[in-house]
């Protein structure tokens, strides 16, 4: 992120500051941890729609410019909150879905382990798996309730034996978690 993205003020008002302002630089003081998954090879393996790929950079191009960090209405104030961008998992493609999904459960488990919330920012929802896993893997349970608000229900099986956007919670419910759907 370029020094001019990072210290992005609202050009609207000072009164009125926007994410930007919560980035910080370094890990250690950060309570949010942004992670990227730019891929869509499961989305490619489904048969969907490809593009997914470009989330993480779309996200980041608007995420300074995003706002209010204060909503009176219900008394939230997010102006303490400091959020790192930790990049992207394999932003060059070089490796395998099942690789760039097992550094994806390390590094949500990593955040995790530090205190920190991780928000990941796909990609296809493949990742999904990943995410939950890490989670599961650092609390050490054998579940976890995952709430899914998606068009599909995702429980598909492996195609060829391979993880695709289909199938995260799938995955989740043979690992025995408590997934619920809310399809929109």
């Amino acid at each position: 992120m370029s020094e001019k993205e990072f210290n992005f003020v609202s050009k609207y008002s000072v009164d009125d500051p926007r994410l930007g302002k919560l980035l910080v630089e370094d890990f250690e003081s950060a309570d949010i941890v942004l992670v990227g998954f730019p891929h869509d090879e499961g989305v490619r393996r489904n048969g969907g729609r490809v593009g997914a790929a470009n989330g993480p950079a779309s996200f980041r191009k608007f995420l300074p410019k995003m706002g209010a960090l204060v909503n009176i209405e219900y008394g939230y104030d997010i102006r303490h909150l400091r959020i790192h961008d930790s990049g992207d998992i394999d932003p060059d493609h070089e490796l395998s879905l099942e690789q760039c999904h097992e550094l994806l459960k390390q590094k949500v488990a990593h955040i995790i382990s530090e205190g920190k919330l991780p928000f990941v920012i796909g990609g296809g929802n493949d990742q999904s798996y990943a995410n939950a896993a890490g989670l599961m893997d650092t609390l050490d349970c054998e579940s976890v309730g995952v709430i899914n608000i998606d068009a599909h229900l995702d429980v598909r099986p492996l195609k060829e034996g391979k993880v695709h956007s289909g199938s995260p919670f799938y995955l989740l419910l043979e690992d025995g978690s408590q997934t619920f759907n809310i399809n929109v």
